[in-house]
């Protein structure tokens, strides 16, 4: 497979442009017009940031979520997307749907979806905001054929699918780490006029899946746009083979991925944890408080 992986000295730094440094240390960033949410792993906390006034709203403080499979923390909020549909038609926000981890080995990796309820004040400007577990989705349970390891999703809000990112955790397997890309119809909320609360999906479930012929560890923080997928990837460490820092593109119709940028080689060591788009460039969170805007042609999104 052909594809351009893109790098560059370390010494420019042109690539990046610091936006603000008043986020959260959150472990995924969900945005949605002018507002982003930022959500910490354990779910303890989440925090609503308008980029247009580039300015914190509020930070909602939640009790952590210390449930585990093993010694697996269940609760890592490792990405998060707003999709398209909302649990009342006048809500301002879509539902939130937050990746979690498989609650038990025999259970596949958990979404929790939950409504966003601001509150406003006589000026129509939030103030604060409380959130609602509405849904629990299951996705199906990991097998060496469907790789559904950690996975991630983001959403078509358009097509109302899903895709999700993943990898083979099975260390026996001659495809262990490898990534999967995997499509799903998105759950509806509402059946027969009555919440579904819990949805199971199976592989019977899955649309379309196709193979990636890279390692999915440390990929986390994506999102959709005009059929494809982007996500960042890594961190920077002392172990050689753990060091690099990918930023992705995943072509759908192609079925391939068709651009990779070596973001540590351009001179970004932190880790990034959220990943969107807005106002026509590519932005990130990271281990610790600052958004940056990805500004550079290498990351030009359509």
């Amino acid at each position: 497979m052909l594809i351009s992986i893109i790098s560059a000295n370390a010494q420019e730094n042109s690539h990046f442009n610091l936006f603000s440094t008043e986020g959260d240390w959150g472990q995924s960033v969900a945005n949605y017009g002018k507002y982003i949410i930022s959500v910490k792993d354990r779910l303890s906390s989440a925090l609503l940031y308008d980029l247009e006034e580039n300015k914190r709203v509020y930070r909602l403080f939640l009790t952590p979520h210390e449930e585990r499979n093993g010694s697996t923390l269940i609760y890592h909020c490792n990405q998060c997307n707003f999709g398209s549909e909302k649990y009342d038609e006048q809500d301002m926000f879509p539902l939130l749907y937050i990746n979690q981890r498989n609650p038990a080995d025999s259970i596949g990796a958990l979404i929790t979806a939950y409504r966003i309820v601001p509150k406003l004040d006589e000026n129509d400007s939030i103030v604060s905001f409380s959130m609602d577990l509405i849904q629990s989705i299951y996705l199906p349970l990991m097998t060496d054929e469907n790789c559904l390891g950690n996975p991630n999703m983001v959403i078509d809000t358009k097509k109302n699918v899903f895709y999700t990112y993943s990898r083979n955790n099975n260390r026996k397997a001659s495809n262990y780490g490898k990534g999967m890309i995997s499509k799903f119809k998105m759950p509806s909320l509402y059946k027969d006029g009555s919440i579904q609360e819990v949805v199971r999906l199976t592989d019977d479930d899955i649309l379309d899946s196709f193979k990636c012929d890279f390692n999915m560890f440390n990929a986390q923080g994506g999102f959709f746009r005009k059929g494809k997928l982007y996500f960042v990837q890594g961190m920077p460490s002392k172990t050689p083979s753990n060091n690099y820092i990918y930023f992705r593109e995943i072509n759908l119709k192609k079925k391939k991925q068709t651009r990779v940028v070596d973001m540590l080689a351009l001179g970004f060591d932190k880790e990034p944890e959220g990943c969107w788009f807005y106002n026509g460039k590519v932005m990130i969170s990271v281990v610790g408080k600052e958004f940056y805007e990805l500004t550079s042609e290498m990351f030009k999104v359509k």
